[in-house]
């Protein structure tokens, strides 16, 4: 009787020390990892510890794809076992988890050359590369701040222009309304050179002049019917160069960025 003990007993403690080990193994078989980019530079290898430190290491969702801290990027055996598109996927997260993370040009070839080898399509690439390129405002605002003051000087030599152009057209305008020798002189002068109308003078002013000369005794005048034409024009840039010269227009670019951010979120 003892001697059967001891043999139910033996082959018990073989039974449990056999699903350690094939437990073990799977696990082994699980996590191993072969490394697919080992970064060279001293520069790309402190990148990787940063990246090394977040999340474990982890370069996509459940780490077929990790980073250490000597700058290897391993590729777990469990990525072989997904499908084509599951592949993509990873390889996708991996790829901008890298190219958003501050390596060297020579570091993202070897990057490029290593996932190219587990099946990355230039299409992955490029679509990773464009997923990283943002507008850096900060530095371009950098580079611009020496320039600011002449940029202000070209804007105010521009609202001044706007004004005595709209000053001058608003003039050769009442002119032509007023004065229909003046006005003859004009079109004459517009039929030799095939324009469709005077130069300096605006559609309004002709449209007006056409309109009273269709409706003869009408009663109306002419200048009464082109300020009214012209108001909207005036108040709309009014409006502009107010907010021009008071620096707020770049408020209003920011108001309609906001109202539209939504759309690209």
């Amino acid at each position: 009787m003892k001697r059967l003990l001891k043999k139910i007993m033996a082959f018990a403690l073989a039974g449990v020390m056999a699903i350690s080990v094939l437990g073990i193994s799977a696990f082994a078989a699980e996590a191993t990892s072969t490394a697919i980019v080992t970064l060279k530079s001293a520069d790309d290898k402190e990148v990787a510890k940063t990246l090394a430190r977040t999340d474990g290491g982890k370069l996509c969702s459940d780490g077929c794809f990790t980073i250490d801290t000597d700058g290897k990027i391993k590729c777990a055996d469990k990525f072989n076992n997904l499908t084509a598109e599951e592949k993509s996927e990873h390889r996708q997260q991996a790829l901008n988890k890298l190219g958003s993370a501050g390596f060297s040009s020579a570091g993202l070839k070897l990057i490029e050359a290593g996932f190219k080898n587990k099946g990355a399509t230039e299409t992955e690439l490029l679509t990773s590369l464009f997923a990283n390129t943002k507008a850096d405002l900060f530095t371009a605002m950098k580079w611009f701040s020496p320039f600011q003051s002449t940029i202000g000087l070209i804007l105010g030599i521009g609202v001044i222009l706007i004004i005595l152009l709209l000053i001058a057209s608003t003039a050769f305008d009442l002119v032509y309304i007023g004065l229909p020798m003046a006005r003859n002189a004009m079109d004459g002068k517009a039929e030799q050179n095939n324009k469709p109308r005077p130069f300096g003078i605006s559609t309004d002013a002709v449209r007006v002049v056409e309109n009273e000369d269709n409706n003869k005794g009408s009663g109306g005048n002419m200048y009464v019917a082109y300020f009214k034409k012209r108001v909207v024009t005036y108040i709309i840039l009014a409006i502009c160069i107010l907010y021009l010269v008071s620096g707020q227009l770049s408020s209003v670019i920011g108001w309609i960025l906001g109202q539209v951010s939504g759309i690209g979120s």
